[in-house]
Order: C-alpha cells, then sequence, then structure tokens
C-alpha cells in the first residue's frame, strides 16, 4: 500500500537541498525552500506516522532480495 513512500522524507530533504544550492546566492529563495521543505517533510512525518499507527511496521526490500539475506530500509 505505501509503495516507496516510506523513503519520501529521505528524498525531501535531498530535492531542498539541491534546489538551495542552485539558489545559491539568494538568501530570500533559500529561507522559502527551507521552510516550504520542513513543513513538507513534517507533513509526511505525519503521514507515516499515521500508516504506522493504523497498520504496523513498513519496511522496503532493496533489490527484491527475500529475507534473511535482505536488506531493510
Amino acid at each position: 500500500m505505501m509503495g516507496n513512500f516510506i523513503l519520501a522524507p529521505v528524498f525531501i530533504h535531498l530535492l531542498i537541498a539541491i534546489f538551495q544550492l542552485i539558489a545559491w546566492r539568494k538568501t530570500v529563495t533559500q529561507r522559502i525552500l527551507s521552510v516550504g521543505g520542513a513543513l513538507a517533510a513534517l507533513v509526511t512525518a505525519i503521514l507515516l506516522f499515521r500508516e504506522v499507527y493504523l497498520h504496523g511496521t513498513f519496511t522496503v526490500n532493496a533489490s527484491n532480495w527475500k529475507a534473511p539475506s535482505a536488506l531493510f530500509l
């Protein structure tokens, strides 16, 4: 049900950091991106918390390996 949404907090921060590097000398733009990214990460964390609370633990298998040799993220 969740798919790769469990990885969203990592990618949100990564993309915001890339956009801030693009806006190197524009401090107002960087501040707006920072606040927007923090709000997006907060909303994502709340949604993930809700899903874990309702359905239990989520895992993502890296490279579709089966347990016990799987890498869990």
